[in-house]
């Protein structure tokens, strides 16, 4: 087979991250072979129907994967089911333990689920582990999670992971024990490391470096490994896969040099390849099988073939047959930003050598950290919406210290503690000491300042800044510099700004909780924070930077609720906040010291670019209530548009603010407490009066949010109901003049929100 077979294949399944629905893959495999066949005579077909065969490929196993999901029918009832633990139990929130399983059999109906499909569940804790059956009680429903613009898309990483269903646990019988495999060893080496973590958290980097096992890392180690660039390698990556193989070979080389009999009718040279495939396999299998270590894998099993049949191994041709080999066996891995890094910075690093392979080896070294750096920089943005400028610095010394000492050390510790116990420890101690000396490295780099650029830019800036980069890093024979310099004017000017008496509001799809975004022409106001500091993280900051809002003119916190007030402190932390206003004193947050901070009060008003903003609540006299009727309420009007912001109010505030003769009417109303049945009475929807109802809520959520009631109300009301559980993140924009346009972004152009 040709070498440009092999991208062809792969961009077709590639293809897939366009699709805003599957179509049938019939069409395209039958064009596919129709090309194939002419290609015969005119060998210029193959590629593009290589390419359709691709297409087809991914489409067919992205239907598959949709078709497995839990049935509607089984959502949200509980069902007892027979299943096999797989991977290794995590801890989660409130001292649950998460776990993945392969469903068998639904014992309510006899029916068996497709196999090699996973389901999330979180459960009481329990001694599970790798292999075992259980008989598990579980309240399932589909994968859904929050749809927003820039954020971290939760749906399409549990596509890439073939996950199928999530859920909690009820009720858990053992049925059968588990035989000896390598996730249970994984299992008892993160015992093994639990008491060294307790005392030096580093060592849990250690353990991650050595299995793949990264639930023991804590949160701030996480960030502090983002921020400075080398997130990656606390994945167990091909140069470590390689370093390991590589040792393993030279000891058996070392080895024949005392028995060399045994070798005589085997040169070793023909065994070196067959036995780094081996010593890989080991270390995947111990791994977890990352994406990382099956590309290692695979490569190596192609060099492995290449050698047996005395054929020359083509780098390129290695690394495109991998590419393909790996979409083959798992097409929705081009879902997982791992698959892009991964073969990416393998591809880079193959330029990079072909062009400074006569400099000198720390020249070469130190270059190359400076060329990844700016060459995945678009990588970086699209996926994580942040840049480490620290990066080549931290990498510089990260590198060598973890590949060439700290992965040996745990290495030797595992091969050690099968002999002597406190020999290993020995080793994994002081490896995790090399990480808290190199941690303490990373806070010093990052103290210096600004040393994290956040930026989500849209997408037609993002492919001027590639295009750019590749031009400016290319040999200045095949383009210019300066039209690398144009190339970036458009990432820098291509601005969109609002006119004069317009408003953007964003109710953002945070799952259960609220978070609404205004902006006018030089003005932003956060409105909540959504549920917790993952979603301020994950959802609320990505969306900030990617609306390009550097500043937050005013923080509104409606009240104390975690669904309101969650992702407070990682925006309090990140972006720059002028004034914080809340009903309540701070309890899960703590306000930045230049940061003002004032009780919401009725009447205060103040106006930006043309547009007025006043609270209407709390008013004298709801002291004694309830947080949530003390709720802050906010109302936004200009010149053909008016917008009601109700927090968790209550019948009692409803009544109060409907007997206040406050202005009330309102166009847009977001409605109170999530549509509880405690809320939106007649008396307060007739003294509003909308003619929109948006609905901030969770998919399938414990408290029933929208009620059926409330929502018959509205329908019955005719007012038209929104919902970011239906339509993912929602932006309302509002001209001067008070003309709108609507969106959703589920409705955008991704087929895994769009299924039905």
């Amino acid at each position: 087979m040709s070498n440009a077979v092999w991208p062809a294949f792969a961009a077709g399944v590639s293809i897939l991250l366009l699709l805003p629905s599957l179509p049938d893959p019939l069409w395209p495999a039958l064009a596919g072979v129709a090309l194939l066949l002419t290609g015969i005579k005119m060998p210029v077909l193959r590629w593009p129907g290589w390419l359709l065969l691709g297409l087809a490929w991914g489409v067919w196993q992205a239907g598959l994967y949709l078709q497995d999901w839990i049935p509607k029918a089984d959502e949200g009832r509980e069902m007892p089911v027979e299943v096999r633990i797989e991977g290794l139990p995590a801890p989660a929130e409130h001292g649950r333990i998460h776990i993945r399983v392969q469903p068998l059999q639904n014992l309510s109906t006899g029916h068996y689920y497709p196999r090699h499909r996973y389901w999330d569940l979180n459960g009481a804790p329990a001694g599970y582990r790798p292999g075992e059956v259980w008989r598990l009680n579980v309240n399932l429903k589909r994968p859904y999670g929050p749809a927003s613009p820039h954020a971290f898309d939760l749906e399409e990483w549990w596509m890439s992971e073939g996950v199928t269903a999530t859920g909690a646990i009820r009720r858990a019988e053992r049925l059968q024990g588990a035989d000896w495999s390598f996730d249970g060893w994984r299992l008892d080496i993160r015992r093994q490391f639990e008491p060294l973590i307790a005392d030096k958290p580093e060592a849990a980097v250690t353990l991650a470096l050595l299995t793949g096992d990264r639930a023991q890392v804590s949160d701030s180690i996480s960030h502090l490994y983002q921020d400075s660039g080398i997130i990656h390698l606390m994945a167990i990556s091909g140069p470590h896969v390689i370093l390991f193989a590589s040792a393993v070979v030279w000891l058996v080389r070392q080895a024949s040099g005392l028995r060399p009999a045994w070798y005589r009718r085997i040169p070793f040279y023909r065994l070196q390849w067959p036995l780094m495939l081996l010593a890989s396999l080991l270390y995947g299998a111990l791994a977890g099988w990352s994406l990382p270590t099956q590309r290692t894998l695979v490569m190596l099993a192609v060099c492995t073939l290449a050698a047996l049949a005395a054929r020359v191994n083509d780098p390129w041709g290695v690394l495109w047959r991998a590419l393909a080999l790996v979409l083959f066996w798992q097409p929705l891995s081009v879902h997982a930003a791992g698959f892009w890094l991964s073969f990416g910075a393998v591809a880079l690093i193959m330029l990079w050598s072909a062009r400074a392979r006569h400099q000198p080896v720390l020249l070469q070294a130190a270059g190359l950290q400076l060329y990844l750096f700016l060459a995945l920089m678009p990588l970086s943005l699209l996926f994580f919406g942040q840049i480490s400028l620290v990066s080549p610095l931290a990498n510089a010394v990260a590198v060598p210290l973890i590949g060439f000492v700290v992965v040996p050390l745990a290495m030797t510790g595992l091969l050690a503690g099968q002999l002597w116990e406190h020999a290993g420890m020995a080793c994994w101690y002081w490896a995790g000491c090399l990480l808290e000396w190199l941690g303490r490295f990373l806070e010093w780099l990052i103290s210096w300042g600004d040393s994290v650029l956040m930026w989500q830019p849209a997408p037609v800036s993002l492919c001027f800044l590639s295009l750019a980069l590749v031009v400016l890093m290319a040999p200045s024979r095949f383009a210019p510099r300066e039209l690398g310099l144009v190339l970036l004017l458009p990432v820098f000017f291509l601005r969109t700004s609002l006119e004069a008496g317009a408003v953007r509001m964003s109710v953002l799809d945070v799952g259960q909780g609220l978070s609404v975004v205004l902006q006018t022409r030089h003005h932003n106001l956060l409105y909540d924070t959504g549920a917790s500091p993952m979603t301020g993280e994950r959802v609320v900051l990505p969306f900030l930077y990617g609306a390009g809002i550097r500043k937050i003119e005013r923080l509104v916190l409606s009240h104390n609720d975690l669904d309101h007030t969650g992702g407070a402190q990682p925006v309090l932390q990140r972006l720059p906040v002028d004034q914080l206003l809340y009903s309540s004193l701070p309890e899960n947050y703590q306000p930045s010291a230049g940061t003002r901070q004032q009780f919401c009060r009725a009447g205060q008003r103040w106006q930006w670019d043309g547009v007025d903003f006043t609270f209407l609540s709390p008013v004298p006299g709801m002291a004694p209530m309830t947080d949530n009727n003390r709720s802050c309420v906010l109302r936004v009007s200009g010149r053909g548009f008016s917008i009601l912001l109700t927090g968790d109010i209550e019948k009692q505030a409803e009544q109060m603010l409907a007997e206040s003769g406050a202005e009330l009417a309102s166009e847009v109303l977001v409605l109170p407490h999530h549509g509880s049945k405690t809320s939106s009475t007649p008396a307060f929807l007739e003294r509003v009066h909308p003619e929109l109802g948006i609905v901030s809520a969770g998919y399938r959520n414990r408290f029933g949010h929208p009620h059926p009631k409330v929502v018959q109300r509205y329908q019955t009301a005719g007012i038209a109901l929104d919902s970011t559980v239906a339509g993912g993140t929602l932006t309302y924009q509002w001209s001067g003049t008070g003309e709108l346009t609507r969106e959703q972004w589920r409705g955008l152009g991704h087929y895994w929100h769009n299924s039905p």
